[in-house]
């Protein structure tokens, strides 16, 4: 820099360029002035005028350069300092900016409570048709009280007709069907009570549910709910009678996890993944760019 009065490395590296290519430009031009005065050889030829080979130039023998497998290995292996000196550069440039490290904390953090709040959980206000035709009074009917365990504030219970309930299913207005027959409450106690009953006691004692698949999130959402309600009516109807009327099936303590355990759950590690692995590309891009205006790139890749 002091040789050439230059302020940068960069001014001085551009003069020394410049003075190759000018010496470089003379010896060229030198070695073609005898050329132009059109010399001649022993023989009368004009050296200027191209002389044309009548078989094929001789082919010349390159020297094969081999190089040592631990050459070439210390060579292909990244240096400790260039390494230090790559994070001391990454850890000047995060000091010189905090808005940039504070969006690279905050961000996934946002992101995963976004998720954690708008995915997995239980949906709400869910549309149920009821087609309720039990002609047992209110006071006594199986069905009623069966509905009134039913979460109200993720089923919300619409009396309808036959017709309507199933017209409004495949609109689009209700997830789906649930309905009784004429005679539920005496068939449900001829199941509890009686050893045997016949087919038509045991259709007419249950209750029937069409639901709308197209969302299986809100389907198996609707299932769990009634299976629930029913056991806990089982429970409110028979006290410590209930395991006469209970399901055949058992679920047990897990082994791992929980019977509640949410949808959520099993949604955020994948989200944690995915989360990192783009976050990661696009703070390698943005780094790319922002070393690419500052000038750093070239010097990146040298090191």
């Amino acid at each position: 820099m002091e040789q050439h009065s230059a302020t940068t490395l960069e001014h001085a590296f551009l003069q020394l360029c410049e003075s190759s290519d000018q010496n470089s430009t003379q010896e060229s031009s030198s070695e073609s002035e005898p050329l132009e005065k059109g010399q001649a050889f022993g023989n009368g030829r004009d050296e200027s005028q191209p002389i044309l080979a009548v078989g094929p130039p001789p082919v010349e023998e390159v020297p094969k350069c081999t190089a040592d497998w631990v050459v070439w290995a210390r060579h292909l292996l990244p240096k400790g300092r260039n390494i230090g000196a790559l994070v001391i550069k990454t850890m000047v440039r995060m000091k010189r900016m905090p808005g940039s490290l504070c969006f690279q904390f905050l961000l996934p953090v946002i992101q995963i409570s976004l998720i954690c709040l708008c995915v997995g959980g239980d949906p709400k206000g869910i549309k149920v048709a009821v087609v309720n035709n039990d002609t047992s009074p209110l006071s006594s009917s199986f069905s009623v009280s069966l509905l009134s365990f039913l979460d109200n504030s993720s089923v919300i219970q619409v009396p309808l007709p036959h017709k309507e309930a199933f017209e409004g299913v495949h609109k689009g207005r209700y997830w789906g069907v649930i309905g009784f027959g004429q005679n539920f409450t005496s068939y449900l106690t001829k199941r509890i009570l009686q050893r045997q009953v016949s087919k038509e006691v045991i259709d007419g004692g249950s209750m029937h549910v069409w639901l709308d698949l197209t969302n299986r999130q809100i389907g198996l959402m609707l299932q769990k709910q009634l299976h629930q309600a029913f056991q806990d009516f089982v429970d409110f109807k028979m006290g410590g009678l209930a395991y006469l009327a209970a399901l055949p099936i058992k679920f047990e303590e897990p082994i791992y996890g929980s019977l509640d355990m949410d949808f959520t759950t099993y949604v955020t590690p994948g989200a944690v993944l995915s989360i990192s692995f783009y976050l990661a590309l696009g703070l390698t891009a943005l780094s790319f760019v922002l070393e690419r205006k500052e000038g750093l790139l070239d010097r990146c890749w040298v090191a």
